[in-house]
């Protein structure tokens, strides 16, 4: 063990602040650090010399028969390496970092934080959706000397997870945006989805950091409160802030609020009034790290929303109302809810992909939301997965997107106000391509 911490730190010593590491040899950047992960279909190892070439300073593999090759640093378990080198350099950093959990919403809610928090700091965070036990370390590792602050995201779907990630974040600050029925395949229940999320509070309760809870979420104040968080947490309600959520003629979420005795009004670019709870959690945080609330306005309405997450998209005559980068029957209610409030001259259309990893409980969670779009007859739905089949109403069914590409046209007439909800992995973002 001591000669693999010397290794670790011998690891470290090539590294280049500001330059930071990668797992994708395509990816490579001069004098960054290569590792190469071993998996079931591809060995990092078969790219370690392609990685040198291409400037890397190390390329960090497990091959035995790579050691004494210039360039190349050989290891028992390169993820534990890139952990353990990623610790090495979280030890150096004397700055505020805040992680982001929850069922719903936590990189909307981290992008519209650090858009808040840029407007008069230095900050830094998670890269795309790197939020898992490779995703953190490179996230830390890729952070930019010099930045007052950090946020980043923590992802799971198995208990404990959210507990390792923070032994290698070590957060100073932590938020959960709230707790549904998300990943139940893994955590088996809604009970047990809120005790995974709430390790990040045992953990900052732990280190004698600080929560900010949402006080709108049931589950989210009970975990503060199965710790005891007291003092060290920050709350927020909408009710404390007098926040109002209103949509737009065309979708767009407005929140009006109240801080210091004024009152203020955020006009954002995102769908949908279930990212009120984001958009306040973003002004909560932020002004809390002391930027100015007008400025913090500014930051929330520039933010653009990204990769399928609460955006609307004009495609010619028809508005598309485009949340389909993952889906859980809390938020795909909350998007429907949300989607029904709006008006359309010429009809809406829910194209809905299925919910995925919930276990036994699919069944049942597919057929409530059926039984939510039943009570709005007016709304035009088209439904896409497998777990749809064997459900109550007539609605056009389709396995995968490919097989509903040929017929998408006719049930979605030019004008349509168009939502697309679904899991990931049922790809719904191909169909923009036609849509």
């Amino acid at each position: 063990m001591e000669n693999l911490t010397t290794l670790y730190r011998e690891i470290y010593r090539c590294f280049t602040p500001g330059v930071g590491a990668c797992i994708d040899s395509r990816l490579v950047r001069p004098k960054c650090i290569f590792f190469g992960l071993s998996g079931s279909r591809v060995d990092g190892a078969d790219y370690a010399r392609a990685a040198l070439a291409a400037g890397a300073r190390l390329a960090v593999v497990e091959r035995t028969e790579l050691e004494g090759v210039e360039g190349i640093v050989v290891v028992p378990n390169v993820r534990e390496a890139l952990q353990q080198v990623a610790l090495l350099h979280r030890d150096t950093l004397r700055i505020p970092i805040v992680a982001i959990t929850g069922s719903n919403g936590k990189t909307t809610t981290r992008l519209l934080m650090m858009s808040a928090l840029a407007t008069e700091l230095k900050v830094g965070g998670t890269d795309g959706n790197l939020n898992n036990d490779l995703g953190v370390p490179l996230s830390l590792l890729g952070l930019q000397p010099g930045i007052d602050i950090a946020v980043l995201e923590l992802g799971a779907n198995h208990p404990g997870e959210i507990r390792a990630l923070c032994q290698i974040a070590r957060p100073t600050h932590g938020l959960i945006t709230g707790i549904g029925n998300a990943h139940l395949e893994g955590f088996g229940s809604l009970e047990g989805v809120a005790h995974a999320k709430g390790e990040l509070f045992e953990y900052l309760k732990e280190t004698e950091g600080l929560a900010f809870v949402n006080g709108d979420d049931r589950l989210v104040v009970q975990m503060a409160k199965r710790v005891h968080m007291g003092c060290m947490a920050s709350g927020y309600t909408r009710a404390a802030y007098r926040a109002q959520g209103h949509l737009d003629a065309n979708g767009f979420l407005s929140l009006e609020f109240t801080w210091a005795g004024r009152q203020y009004m955020v006009n954002t670019q995102l769908a949908g009034l279930y990212n009120t709870s984001n958009v306040l959690a973003a002004i909560h945080v932020a002004s809390y790290f002391g930027v100015s609330m007008p400025r913090v306005v500014e930051g929330i309405s520039q933010y653009h929303p990204e990769n399928n997450r609460s955006a609307i998209v004009q495609r010619g005559k028809r508005r598309l109302l485009v949340d389909c980068y993952n889906a859980n029957p809390t938020s795909m209610r909350a998007a429907l809810e949300s989607f029904f409030m709006l008006p359309s001259q010429e009809g809406r259309v829910a194209i809905l992909g299925e919910m995925r990893e919930l276990g036994s409980a699919s069944h049942a969670s597919h057929a409530e939301i059926v039984g939510l779009l039943r009570e709005h007859p007016d709304v035009g739905v088209v439904l896409v997965g497998k777990e749809w089949s064997g459900l109550e109403g007539d609605y056009p069914r389709f396995d995968s997107c490919e097989a509903c590409m040929d017929r998408l046209q006719s049930y979605v007439p030019n004008g349509t106000l168009v939502l697309l909800k679904g899991s990931r992995g049922v790809e719904l973002e191909k169909l923009l391509e036609i849509l």
